[in-house]
């Protein structure tokens, strides 16, 4: 007899608040749960992607507005300065 089982029998209102407690706690990982990824890992793995092709989007974005703009604000200065 296992140390566990044991106790179970010498205590058996531990085994029923044992199970309370696990039903009290449904949002905690359970022993049987540990080979899945905890919901923060996956909200990580979905987050940082996100993040950074937004940043990346956002930088190409700006590179080419930078790129149109420049070459009419130059020409505006300079006609501007020809006059």
């Amino acid at each position: 007899m296992t140390e566990e089982q044991k106790l179970r029998k010498d205590y058996p209102f531990m085994s029923l608040a044992s199970k309370g407690l696990e039903k009290a706690f449904w949002w905690l990982p359970q022993e049987k749960d540990k080979q899945s990824p905890d919901m923060v890992m996956v909200a990580v793995m979905v987050f940082v992607p996100v993040v950074v092709v937004t940043v990346a989007v956002l930088l190409v974005g700006v590179c080419l507005e930078l790129v149109t703009a420049l070459p009419r604000l130059a020409f505006a200065s300079a006609k501007r300065l020809g006059d």
